[in-house]
């Protein structure tokens, strides 16, 4: 097979999208081998129970660790007391072996930390921060961490995708050391949920050279400072995300929309001739049928319609409602009326293109297993829910997802 360049035998490796395939490709020809594991090997995924299996593979092959461009940390990094529960000694020698990350994912799973109580957020670990900094990330998300407003500060103005989930800081924001160093805003993509101290924080002025490139902003509720960014931002902003995690009532469907109307209303009437936004994302999850009940929005509509007239180029807007297991089977014809009052109350929005109303049903026998072993850790107006996915496993049929944060403190 060594008559043929190696850049073809890549060629043909990358159109494969079959695990079982590349597996038996990287055993075929010593000319496949390294094609297939750089494909293999791309994403690693580490927990507290892979520790010894995944530093035996990277010690005994070290060239694998350079084909890791997507690393997943999944571990329990404090305990109820505190305390830094990891083994922190064979995940140090794992990141020593990784020199190409450039997207990173860390939940510290401080859910699910034993205990009577809701557990604290656990601090994000110094050895973690120095591999994050050492490594030229292009995409960080970090899960249920604490940590200085500097470190933040320094994610923010080296990495152009951030993520944080249930984050907050643990110290007043002293901004001037870190955002003095920016040369060049380097963020693009920038997603808050229940992250209401880092949105605190990048909107101090002395952080606002940091979203000076951003372009895209998903926030799940206003104690992100979701206003404040995006009138900061307006000049750049091509694309806001409205994203209701943990609402079970149907007035968070109406507080959205009425959000994003004071938005699209506030960015016309700033010192800009015409802002950047293209789309307006308005997103619900773990909708109930009752949110179907088309008379509520009627007026939000016709207001949505007349904010977006007032643009040059109307952004488009898609609103999106994701339903639970409990949701139950016939939610069509309720979601139809839903639709259609949009597309009535909004008719320069729907003549135009620019509306979209979607639906999404998500769920899967992962997920099942997920929230039925998260009973204990749910709010208690979500205990019963639970149990009612758990007990009745039929309802998962279909093609379904489910986001396990959303049942979170």
């Amino acid at each position: 097979m060594s008559i043929l360049p190696p850049e073809l035998y890549d060629s043909i490796v990358d159109h494969i999208d079959d695990v079982g395939c590349l597996k038996s490709c990287s055993l075929a020809a010593s000319a496949l081998r390294y094609p297939s594991q750089r494909l293999l090997f791309s994403c690693l995924s580490v927990d507290d129970q892979s520790y010894v299996g995944h530093l035996k593979l990277l010690s005994d092959s070290p060239h694998i660790g350079g084909f890791v461009t997507f690393l997943r940390i999944r571990a329990l990094f404090h305990n109820n007391m505190g305390k830094l529960d990891v083994d922190s000694d064979p995940l140090l020698q794992i990141l020593d072996k990784l020199a190409n990350v450039r997207r990173c994912f860390v939940d510290s799973l401080w859910y699910l930390t034993p205990g009577p109580s809701v557990p604290e957020r656990s601090q994000l670990p110094d050895f973690l921060i120095n591999f994050l900094n050492r490594r030229s990330l292009r995409e960080l998300s970090l899960r249920g961490f604490k940590t200085a407003s500097a470190v933040v500060l320094q994610f923010a103005t080296t990495i152009q995708k951030l993520q944080f989930t249930s984050m907050g800081t643990d110290d007043e924001f002293d901004c001037t050391e870190a955002v003095n160093s920016v040369e060049r805003a380097v963020l693009a993509d920038l997603s808050l949920m229940n992250a209401g101290d880092i949105g605190r924080l990048l909107t101090h002025p002395q952080s606002l050279p940091c979203l000076a490139a951003l372009r895209n902003l998903s926030i799940s509720s206003d104690r992100e400072c979701g206003g404040e960014l995006i009138a900061a931002t307006s000049r750049t902003l091509e694309l806001i995300h409205f994203d209701r995690l943990s609402h079970l009532i149907p007035q968070a469907l109406e507080e959205c929309i009425a959000e994003a109307i004071i938005v699209l209303s506030t960015l016309v009437g700033l010192d800009t001739t015409s802002p950047a936004v293209r789309e307006v994302n308005i997103q619900q999850r773990f909708t109930r049928g009752g949110v179907f009940d088309p008379l509520p929005y009627e007026t939000l509509f016709q207001l949505l319609d007349e904010a977006l007239a007032v643009y040059a180029t109307p952004p488009r807007i898609r609103l999106t409602l994701v339903f639970t297991l409990v949701s139950g089977h016939e939610m069509g014809t309720p979601f139809r009326s839903f639709a259609e009052a949009a597309r009535y109350k909004m008719p320069r929005a729907q003549s135009t293109g620019r509306l979209v109303v979607e639906r999404y049903a998500f769920a899967t026998s992962k997920a099942l297993f997920w929230v039925s072993n998260l009973r204990p850790f749910c709010r208690p107006e979500h205990r019963e829910i639970v149990t009612r996915i758990r007990t009745t496993p039929e309802q998962t049929g279909g093609n379904f997802r489910i986001d396990e944060s959303s049942f979170i403190r």
